[in-house]
């Protein structure tokens, strides 16, 4: 089997891993990591999107998806838990948005996180070029990069970045 389609992927208490030298294609829905699901990887060749809004909520947990992420409809990821990404994902156009659900002083605890290596992890440079935020939300930098994404944040919300090994210059409209 090389290409798979699904609707939607959840995970649940332990967590798991959906991995293999195949396609994996969600065809509407997103992806869910649920209470006490611990971590979650995706490490399939491809998760492709079509042209549907890539959907991830981590609610508590985390979700480390190192696949390369494919579609022309965006990346939204919610929810107070933490999203790595790790692929090259170059093939993933539209809005950027992390909505962390309500304002709150502690990101780490209501806010929730996306952690990037590299600008690529966060889609393709000429036809996605700038990250949304709602609420608390974090996006912490593990790489050395250079972005000129623009960075808007709206809900009065709080957008934190922290780097953790590595240094990121934006360069990007905040």
């Amino acid at each position: 089997v090389s290409s798979v389609a699904i609707n939607s992927l959840t995970f649940g208490s332990g967590g798991g891993n959906v991995s293999g030298n195949i396609t994996l294609t969600v065809n509407s829905g997103g992806i869910l990591v649920g209470n006490n699901a611990g971590t979650a990887i995706i490490g399939v060749t491809t998760l492709a999107f079509g042209s549907a809004e890539a959907i991830l909520f981590t609610n508590s947990d985390i979700l480390n998806i190192s696949s390369l992420i494919t579609g022309s409809g965006g990346l939204s990821k919610y929810g107070p838990g933490i999203l790595t990404l790790t692929g090259a994902n170059t093939g993933l156009s539209g809005a950027i948005t992390l909505s962390g659900g309500t304002a709150s002083t502690s990101v780490f605890a209501n806010g929730g996180i996306m952690v990037v290596s590299a600008d690529n992890n966060l889609g393709n440079t000429t036809t996605n070029s700038g990250i949304a935020t709602a609420g608390t939300v974090a996006l912490e930098i593990t790489g050395t990069f250079s972005s000129a994404r623009t960075i808007t944040t709206s809900d009065f919300g709080v957008f934190q970045v922290i780097t953790d090994s590595g240094t990121a210059t934006l360069s990007g409209l905040i």
